[in-house]
């Protein structure tokens, strides 16, 4: 197998609705191995059928079901669409093997977090270098069910709503491809969501970063869980499904794996500049205040406002030249009553795309600082990540114990 020249492709359950899509799907495949290259497809439920099964299980236990019942259940969805489009590509001319959780060759293993269950990474690599490479040598494409996965005791686990997305990302992962190809029902990442935006467009490329801050704040772009997975030299190209081709621009995402935990130091000084009065944190006031920052080469690290005052912690040098900037903006344009100074601080930021799916992280910084008596000079959330301000002496002290008791990676 060469890992140049395979592609793993994954449909989206809101793009399979009926027969023609299957059989269309199916051409989009076919299409790709006519060009000669090998093809893993991942597909995830029929359109409905997933909350279809949830309330008919509901219903029938009157909501009573264990989540591994559960799992078992909702797994028919994957498995009834990985057979149809098996049977599509059959008569597309194509040599395909469904792969479900039943199969020999399922190669997807998770722990027992029945519902939102996370992949055994080494478990997997080693089932797809065992058991799948070999049915792609063979050149047949392997038709595996999205969203599922498989404890070492043989039951059936699910990866959480979106989770089709994480399977493709994943096995890519382990096979080493190039590329991944998300194909959905918009024909990439648009500006913003048209349902609440205007005159929308097309994006055509995006950091696995810039993804991460989209998804963490609502955006349906990829399954955040996805982006664990997602190797430096991979690219992952989302497609619109109406375009019939999965060689068609879309939005590529590059960049590398986010990590799931890590703790950064910021190199420089950081000063806490307060600003008092409720005018300061009016609209016009703040761009006014900022620009005033700028002006004086101030580098703004983050902002906090609430109702009586305005806070801004920067990185600078020459404090008091910027300072002295925001004072006489206040005190010309009348932004505030007074401005404050605290000097000799320094920012320690915790990031990953596990802040999501870890509850009680921000209260176990806290607590482990406060048991320290490290005093928190500020403590924000931005997207995934949450940044601590503490004094300048204490900086090492206070990275080292959120390392240490959160495990996360240096």
């Amino acid at each position: 197998m060469s890992a140049d020249n395979t592609i793993v492709v994954k449909f989206g359950g809101s793009i399979l609705s009926n027969s023609e899509d299957i059989i269309n799907a199916a051409r989009m495949v076919a299409a790709e191995i006519e060009k000669g290259r090998d093809v893993v497809v991942v597909v995830s439920a029929l359109k409905g059928a997933t909350d279809q099964l949830l309330r008919l299980a509901e219903g029938a236990t009157e909501g009573t079901i264990g989540s591994a019942e559960l799992d078992e259940i909702l797994s028919m969805g994957e498995r009834i669409a990985a057979r149809l489009m098996g049977t599509a590509l059959k008569s597309a001319g194509v040599k395909s093997l469904v792969v479900d959780p039943y199969s020999e060759y399922w190669p997807i293993f998770t722990n027992e977090h029945f519902g939102n269950a996370n992949p055994l990474v080494l478990e997997t690599k080693s089932a797809v270098k065992e058991k799948l490479i070999p049915l792609i040598e063979k050149r047949l494409v392997p038709v595996i069910c999205g969203f599922l996965g498989k404890t070492p005791k043989g039951q059936i686990t699910t990866l959480g709503r979106g989770g089709s997305d994480t399977s493709a990302v994943l096995i890519g992962n382990c096979l080493g491809v190039k590329e991944v190809i998300l194909v959905k029902d918009v024909e990439g990442v648009l500006t913003g969501d048209p349902d609440l935006v205007e005159s929308t467009a097309l994006i055509k490329s995006l950091d696995t970063e810039e993804v991460a801050r989209l998804t963490s704040t609502g955006a349906k772009i990829i399954h955040p869980k996805a982006l664990w997975f997602k190797s430096r030299d991979m690219q992952i190209r989302i497609v619109g499904f109406k375009n019939g081709d999965l060689s068609a621009v879309g939005t590529v995402i590059t960049g590398s794996e986010l990590p799931e935990l890590e703790v950064l130091v910021d190199e420089n000084h950081v000063s806490m500049i307060t600003i008092v009065g409720e005018e300061a944190a009016k609209p016009e006031a703040v761009f006014s205040i900022l620009s005033a920052v700028r002006g004086a080469n101030g580098r703004i690290l983050s902002v906090a406002m609430e109702p009586l005052s305005l806070i801004l912690y920067i990185s600078d040098e020459d404090t008091r030249k910027v300072v002295n900037s925001v004072h006489r903006k206040i005190r010309e344009e009348g932004l505030g009553k007074a401005v404050s100074l605290f000097e000799n601080l320094s920012m320690i930021t915790v990031k990953g795309v596990n802040l999501e799916t870890s509850p009680g992280i921000l209260d176990s910084v806290t607590d482990l600082l406060g048991k320290a008596k490290i005093n928190i000079f500020g403590i924000l959330t931005i997207s995934s990540s949450i940044r601590v301000f503490v004094s300048w002496e204490e900086k090492e002290k206070a990275a080292e114990l959120i390392k240490t008791n959160l495990e996360v990676k240096d």
